[in-house]
């Protein structure tokens, strides 16, 4: 098959540029699939394709990520300490800084969620204390229908 062939070739690249390791620190430092793809010779989603389904180098990749993600965490304090420290910009200048940080905190999120993306809170239900409060609601609003009685007979004044 000439598709196994040139796998074969694009793995060959990768091991002598250092394997794993390379694909780990490539990743790590900010580099893309895309651009690794560039370097070896083939298209993105047959480099991702690849790579995934070798176990050593799919863990390579999301450990590469999470390294990334403190890459743009720390690349968005880089754009901001930068803009901050020339003093002299407009207001196009701080949307793009704003955006190139908005997109690094996207991607920092996506690649390692643990540290990166925004906690959501927990919401604590009592369902006693619903089902309590509900039961309460009901009798409040309930009808009383319980019968009166009321005397039949003739009245005594008459006599």
């Amino acid at each position: 098959m000439p598709g196994r062939k040139f796998e074969e070739e694009v793995m060959a690249k990768i091991k002598t540029l250092g394997g794993s390791d390379f694909v780990l620190d490539f990743i790590g430092d900010g580099g893309t699939v895309t651009e690794l793809a560039k370097i070896v010779g083939c298209s993105r989603s047959f480099l991702s394709r690849i790579l995934n389904k070798r176990p050593e180098y799919r863990a390579a990749l999301e450990e590469g990520r999470r390294l990334q993600a403190d890459a743009f965490a720390e690349d968005s304090m880089e754009i901001v300490d930068t803009m901050a420290a020339n003093g002299n910009f407009r207001s196009e200048d701080v949307q793009l800084a704003k955006e190139r940080v908005s997109v690094r905190k996207w991607m920092a999120a996506l690649n390692n969620p643990d540290k990166y993306a925004p906690k959501e809170k927990g919401i604590t239900i009592n369902v006693g204390n619903l089902h309590l409060d509900a039961l309460k609601k009901v009798s409040r609003e309930m009808l009383d229908v319980t019968p009166k009685v009321v005397e039949i007979g003739h009245d005594r004044s008459e006599d």
